[in-house]
């Protein structure tokens, strides 16, 4: 009873298909021009795939010289652009890669057109060809083992799994090519070339899903940096860099509930730069933003970790002062004034005039910064340039 074999020209016929068609998939994301560079090349290379295959096939019905030069000159220079791609995709793109990876392809076809024109074998030209893209795919996989994977872990395994299946369909083909070399062999029935063309379906799968994946972590991750960039435009203002208002008064239950659970105390200071329209009428607006900004910074650089600065609105700035009681909010709030004095100004020295006062556990905003507003006024009637104290009223 004879042996079944897989028929070689059925499989490079279906391989074929099945590589254009992935070839297709690719090219209609790559159409939306948001997969970024490099995708380009893995779309060559499952297009190059398909022509190779469907070129062989063609020999059955024009055995010329040129179906073995085109096909085999497709499915050699496929190999180097799945690297080429993930390299430009990553960045990582060198001249000497380049020339590394696309000069072996060059000697490995060029080795086999000398093979074609001297009168090889078939078998030998076979060895040649099977051993050529085994250094290749060598290659290949000593490039994905050492890149950096991060949140691309998985489809650069996967890319790494296709090239793997493909290294051992190689070593297996060479494997039944050996003993053949001196003697008769029939490639339309080599099983071991059609077990490869199944195999470069499975890798060509692992490969497409890897591509997409890789634009898919792309996206997703510029997505987020957009939306972190949203929320900090959001959450900041943007002339001197503390919390926004909003930001600053969504954030104060959420304080208040922690020093309650803590049993710590908060302290709110409310504080303006005396006479700062007068500095922005004297000298213009940019002196008065510029000094917007120096007094952001050096409140930032005044207060702890876990206290909170905020802008209100103009030149009317907040600070929450967690678990801190009045006299030492008070103290820093008097450093913080001092330092602000030693500004250089275009005009007389400056002074900022401020109010503090204790958040009771579970007060509204609106209510404690009532408060500290009218110790402010109470520092400004006073003369300006001083901070007042506003106690919070006792819980019946």
């Amino acid at each position: 009873m004879p042996h079944a074999t897989l028929d070689v020209a059925t499989t490079l016929l279906f391989a074929g298909i099945c590589h254009a068609m992935m070839a297709g998939v690719l090219l209609l994301f790559w159409r939306n021009r948001r997969t970024g560079l490099g995708f380009g090349w893995w779309v060559a290379c499952e297009a190059m795939i398909a022509a190779g295959q469907l070129t062989a096939v063609a020999r059955a019905w024009s055995p010329e010289p040129w179906t073995l030069v085109v096909a085999n000159a497709c499915l050699i220079f496929s190999v180097p652009m799945v690297e080429t791609g993930l390299r430009i995709f990553l960045g990582q793109q060198t001249r000497g890669a380049m020339l590394r990876i696309w000069g072996l392809a060059a000697i490995v076809y060029l080795g086999l057109l000398f093979a074609l024109l001297t009168g090889w074998s078939m078998a030998s030209r076979a060895m040649w060809f099977s051993g050529g893209l085994l250094l290749q795919a060598g290659i290949s996989l000593h490039y994905l083992w050492r890149v950096e994977r991060g949140a691309m872990r998985l489809p650069v395994n996967l890319m790494l799994a296709s090239v793997l299946l493909l290294t051992v369909a190689l070593l297996a083909r060479m494997a039944v090519l050996a003993p053949q070399l001196g003697g008769q062999f029939d490639i339309q029935h080599d099983t071991a070339l059609a077990l490869l063309n199944i195999t470069s379906i499975f890798a060509g799968f692992c490969r497409t899903c890897a591509t997409l994946m890789l634009v898919h972590t792309r996206i997703e991750t510029e997505l987020r940096r957009t939306q972190a960039r949203l929320e900090e435009r959001a959450n900041t203002d943007w002339l001197t860099g503390v919390a926004s208002r909003d930001h600053f008064e969504s954030s104060v239950p959420l304080l208040q509930a922690n020093a309650a659970r803590a049993g710590c105390p908060i302290t709110l200071l409310l504080f303006d730069i005396d006479h700062f329209k007068h500095i922005n009428d004297s000298h213009g607006h940019q002196a008065g933003d510029t000094l917007l900004q120096r007094i952001g910074q050096l409140t930032r650089a005044a207060v702890r970790d876990g206290d909170l600065v905020g802008r209100l609105g103009g030149d009317e700035f907040a600070v929450l002062f967690y678990n801190c009681d009045l006299s030492d909010a008070e103290a820093v709030a008097d450093r913080l004034r001092e330092q602000v004095k030693q500004l250089p100004t275009p005009g007389n020295a400056i002074g900022l005039s401020g109010g503090l006062t204790l958040l009771q556990p579970g007060e509204r905003f609106t209510s404690a910064y009532q408060r500290a507003d009218m110790a402010l006024y109470s520092a400004k009637g006073a003369g300006r340039n001083q901070l007042k104290a506003m106690a919070s009223p006792q819980p019946a």
